[in-house]
């Protein structure tokens, strides 16, 4: 449970630090513009995106990359730290004593 709590509050800090790096791209530029995923993987680890790509074509199927992966490489990438974050946080949340359980999933119910 606390684990997915801290997740939930890293993804949520790690979103507030790439508004702020797009926030300070977007005074230098004069122009609005979110860092997308694809764009910040590439970045950081080109080769590892290249090979992801080419791993999936040759082992799995060229539909999956097309269709699902390479679009979702083009969201901003505070959205996709955001939202987990945010939904982690909720999920995991404490209960203070003596209130339900407020978890998603109950054992024995």
């Amino acid at each position: 449970m606390i684990a997915g709590r801290l997740l939930g509050w890293v993804l949520i800090f790690l979103a507030l630090a790439v508004a702020g790096r797009d926030a300070v791209a977007m005074i230098d530029r004069g122009q609005f513009g979110l860092i997308k995923v694809g764009e910040f993987w590439f970045k950081v680890g080109p080769a590892s995106l290249n090979g992801l790509q080419a791993g999936v074509e040759r082992y799995l199927t060229p539909v999956l990359w097309d269709w699902v992966l390479a679009p979702m490489l083009h969201l901003p990438l505070v959205l996709v730290l955001l939202v987990p974050g945010l939904l982690l946080a909720f999920f995991f949340r404490k209960t203070r004593a003596g209130q339900k359980s407020r978890r998603l999933f109950r054992r024995g119910h």
